[in-house]
C-alpha cells in the first residue's frame, strides 16, 4: 500500500467529517502512514466505548472488542488512573512495562490473541463529554512505535479529532433538524448548494454574511466572482466537483476581496446521487457543495508554536501564519518589518520544510490549525464560566 501524504491526509480527514462513510477508509490511510495494523477512535464514556470508530482493517477485533472486552480495557483504566488530559500522545510503553502486559488477561487473551501488540494514542476531547483517544494499533512482533512515527501521531492526531467532532456536530444537526436545509442554516461556515449546471439552489445565512467583496451569489444564476481575475480558478474548482469522475473534494482555491474584507477560501465537494442534499436541489442526478471560510477569523489566536512544532523556525512560522491567512508577500513584510524579498526566501524554506507546492496549500494548514485553537478557547471559556 503506497503511504499517504500527511497534509492530504489531513483534508481526508475533514472530507470524512462530512461523509463519515470515508472513516474506515481515513483511518486505514492514517495507519500506513504510522506503520500500524489499524486506527481506532474510543470514546471513554462507558456508554459510547464499545461503538468504536475504526479502520476496515479492524472490523474482527472491533467485534470482539463491543462483544464485552471493552470492559476490561486496561489501557483505559490506566489512563484514568494517571489522569490523562487532553493533547498528550502516550505510547504503552510509557503505562505497562512487559511483565505488566504477560499478567494481564486483556493483553493476553484478547489482543495477543488478534495479533496486536503496542499502542500509541492522541488524547482528545470527546464530543459527547469526557476523553477520547485516536490510537494506532502494531501488529504483533513489528516492535515499538518510532519516534517520527509517534511525532506524526501529533500532528494528524488533533486533525482527525477536529474532523471526528464535526462529524458528531453534524449528525447532532441533522438528528435535531427538520431537514439539511435547518442544518446546514445552522452552519458556522458558508455553503452553497449547486446543481448539476453549477446554478445556486440553496445558500445558508452564514454565506450571505461572509461573501461580501469576494462572490456574487445569486439563485438559479452560477457563482460569479468579484475580483475578475478569480473567476477561472473558481469556475475550475466548480467544474470538478460536478465532473462524473470525480471522486472527491478538489484542491480549495484563495477568493480575493476587492473592498478590503477578508479573503475566503472556497472548497467544492461532489454531491452524490441519493445524498439528502439533492432533495434541496430538485435533482437526482448530482450536484456540488460549495463550503465558504473566512481566511482572516475573528480575534485572531497566534499559530506560530503550532507552526514551530512542523518544523519551522520562528520567523518562518511568522511569515507561513500571514501568508496562510491570505496576505501577499508586500502585506506580510510590512507586518513583520521585513523586506519582501526576505518574506520570498522564508516562503520558499517553508514550502520545502512542508512539501508544499501553493499557497492554497499552505492557507489549508493555517485555517485548520486557527479553527483547532479557536475551539479549544471557546471550551477553556465554556467551562470557567
Amino acid at each position: 500500500m503506497t503511504i499517504p501524504d500527511p497534509l492530504r491526509l489531513v483534508d481526508a480527514c475533514y472530507a470524512a467529517a462530512l461523509d463519515a462513510s470515508l472513516w474506515p477508509r481515513v483511518l486505514d490511510q492514517v495507519s500506513a502512514c504510522l506503520g500500524a495494523r489499524g486506527t481506532v477512535i474510543v470514546s471513554y464514556d462507558p456508554r459510547r466505548t464499545a461503538d468504536t470508530l475504526h479502520s476496515d482493517s479492524l472490523r474482527e477485533v472491533h467485534d470482539a472488542y463491543s462483544g464485552g472486552w471493552w470492559e476490561y480495557d486496561s489501557r483505559i483504566a490506566r489512563a484514568r488512573a494517571l489522569g490523562m488530559r487532553p493533547g498528550l500522545v502516550v505510547a504503552d510503553a510509557m503505562l505497562f512495562t512487559p511483565e505488566d502486559k504477560r499478567k494481564d488477561p486483556f493483553f493476553q487473551d484478547f489482543c495477543a490473541k488478534h495479533g496486536l501488540d503496542e499502542l500509541v494514542a492522541f488524547f482528545a476531547p470527546d464530543p459527547g463529554g469526557g476523553l477520547m483517544t485516536v490510537s494506532a494499533l502494531r501488529e504483533a512482533g513489528k516492535g515499538y512505535f518510532e519516534a517520527g512515527e509517534i511525532a506524526l501521531l501529533t500532528l494528524l492526531g488533533p486533525h482527525v479529532a477536529r474532523a471526528f467532532d464535526l462529524t458528531a456536530r453534524l449528525g447532532v444537526a441533522h438528528r435535531a433538524a427538520a431537514d439539511l436545509g435547518s442544518a446546514l442554516a445552522r452552519a458556522e461556515i458558508g455553503v452553497v448548494l449547486l446543481d448539476r449546471g453549477g446554478a445556486v439552489r440553496f445558500v445558508n445565512p452564514g454565506s450571505e454574511r461572509m461573501v461580501a467583496g469576494c462572490l456574487k451569489i445569486a439563485p438559479g444564476q452560477p457563482v460569479r466572482t468579484i475580483v475578475a481575475a478569480d473567476g477561472p480558478r473558481l469556475d475550475r474548482l466548480v467544474a470538478s466537483a460536478l465532473a462524473e469522475d470525480r471522486p472527491c473534494a478538489a484542491e480549495p482555491i484563495i477568493l480575493r476581496s476587492s473592498d478590503g474584507s477578508p479573503r475566503l477560501l472556497a472548497e467544492a465537494m461532489p454531491l452524490r446521487a441519493g445524498e439528502p442534499g439533492l432533495e434541496l436541489i430538485g435533482s437526482a442526478k448530482g450536484g456540488a457543495l460549495l463550503l465558504l471560510h473566512h481566511m482572516t477569523p475573528p480575534d485572531l489566536i497566534s499559530i506560530a508554536p503550532q507552526l514551530e512544532q512542523l518544523g519551522l523556525t520562528r520567523m518562518q512560522a511568522l511569515v507561513a501564519m500571514a501568508i496562510g491567512r491570505g496576505n501577499s508577500p508586500r502585506e506580510a513584510a510590512e507586518s513583520l518589518a521585513i523586506r519582501e524579498g526576505t518574506v520570498r526566501v522564508h516562503l520558499k524554506a517553508i514550502f520545502g520544510r512542508l512539501g508544499l507546492r501553493r499557497q492554497s496549500e499552505l492557507a489549508i494548514i493555517v485555517a485548520r490549525l486557527d479553527a483547532i485553537l479557536s475551539q479549544r478557547r471557546e471550551r477553556e471559556a465554556d467551562t470557567q464560566r
